[in-house]
């Protein structure tokens, strides 16, 4: 780890763990240990229902099965990289390679939540033009869309960790990953920013879905097509 990061954290900063440092990474780690397991099962368990039971030519389940597969990949690196290093101190995985690690983590995450605006939005389209949901929503369109939002999260990702001199490096007194300082603040608002924005829209968006939702169920007449996907919003 380099002197020059580590120089950032002041003492005040750092003293609340020095006390049984590598007790409480150990233990730290062994509480990650079954929650990555947890989630590396039921993200793999989705993606194999929905192969299984011929679902990966509908939208919402392409989306999903999408979201699993990085939501899976986060637990993973958790359960095959973050997990040993904490638990049984590995140096050598906590030198300046561990920015690589960060990276993908950044990356994972930065799809999988931007995939959660577009299951938003799919769902939203569902209820509100069930007639047209169908085409305008086929597994074709919906591919395009998970590579659009993949190519925007990628170059992000790989401008502020890559091109600029942005890293994301293990700091063993946080046990956890920290920003160097020269992009601290301004990846705070970035990823802070757009993460907060993302909640508030699927949280105002679902909202409105569900209010359609319960409208649609107490008129006459819900179509083939409304009903349909009206299952999909219970996950909501």
């Amino acid at each position: 780890m380099s002197a020059s990061l580590r120089a950032h954290l002041s003492k005040d900063e750092t003293e609340p763990f020095l006390s049984g440092t590598m007790l409480l990474s150990q233990w730290l780690g062994l509480t990650l240990f079954p929650v990555s397991i947890i989630g590396t099962v039921c993200n793999g368990l989705i993606g194999y229902v929905i192969l299984r039971n011929g679902a990966s030519n509908h939208s919402f389940s392409i989306l999903t099965g999408h979201q699993a597969i990085f939501d899976g990949l986060i637990c993973i690196i958790n359960l095959i990289y973050i997990t040993p290093l904490m638990v049984f101190d590995i140096t050598f995985m906590k030198d300046e390679r561990s920015q690589h690690v960060g990276f993908l983590l950044l990356l994972f995450h930065n799809v999988s939540a931007q995939t959660s605006v577009v299951i938003t939005v799919n769902r939203f389209c569902a209820v509100f033009w069930p007639l047209v949901y169908k085409t305008a929503c086929s597994s074709k369109y919906t591919i395009i869309v998970i590579l659009i939002s993949f190519s925007i999260a990628f170059s992000q990702i790989i401008t502020f960790y890559q091109i600029l001199p942005c890293r994301l490096l293990y700091i063993e007194e946080l046990f956890g990953f920290h920003y160097t300082q020269l992009c601290q603040d301004f990846l705070w608002y970035l990823d802070t920013g757009k993460l907060m924005g993302i909640c508030v829209f699927n949280v105002v968006v679902d909202g409105i879905t569900i209010w359609k939702v319960r409208r649609i169920r107490s008129a006459q007449g819900v179509t083939k097509i409304q009903k349909k996907e009206i299952d999909f919003l219970k996950q909501v």
